[in-house]
């Protein structure tokens, strides 16, 4: 009975062993596919609102910073640290070495400034309806 259990122990960590080469061998691989009950909207991240969206983005691209795990705190993403201004206005982030778009080109700071820039861009959020516009009546936004 001894040896069976060694040998099913063993299996159970070849397989484990295997298993976890394959896993690591898969995220490399060059073709993300998600399947999923309803198409994407956008794959434009400054116009991405719905779900469906957000879950496709979010194995895409990659922000300046991102969320922790746990949700309580930023950590760093694209950019290696960032700094605030005193009086809370200025953000300087200082950027990963060796960061790469899909295509295998650089990304550069000049990437980074066109995406700011186009994300507050009035005709950019206009046209998709995320601006708010003043109303008539002041009690109401």
């Amino acid at each position: 009975m001894r040896i069976k259990w060694s040998r099913c122990i063993l299996t159970m960590t070849i397989a484990t062993i295997a298993l976890a080469m394959w896993t690591s061998m898969a995220l490399a691989a060059g073709t993300l596919r998600i399947g999923r009950e309803q198409d994407n909207t956008t794959f434009d991240p400054i116009l991405t609102i719905q779900n469906a969206d957000i879950w496709v983005m979010d194995n895409m691209n990659a922000g300046l910073v991102r969320v922790t795990p746990d949700g309580t705190k930023l950590e760093p993403d694209l950019a290696q640290s960032w700094e605030v201004s005193d009086d809370g206005l200025t953000y300087t982030f200082k950027m990963r070495d060796g960061l790469k778009f899909s295509d295998g080109s650089p990304i550069t700071v000049g990437d980074v400034k066109f995406s700011l820039e186009r994300l507050r861009d009035r005709n950019v959020l206009d046209a998709a309806g995320f601006l708010l516009h003043e109303a008539e009546d002041p009690a109401f936004v």
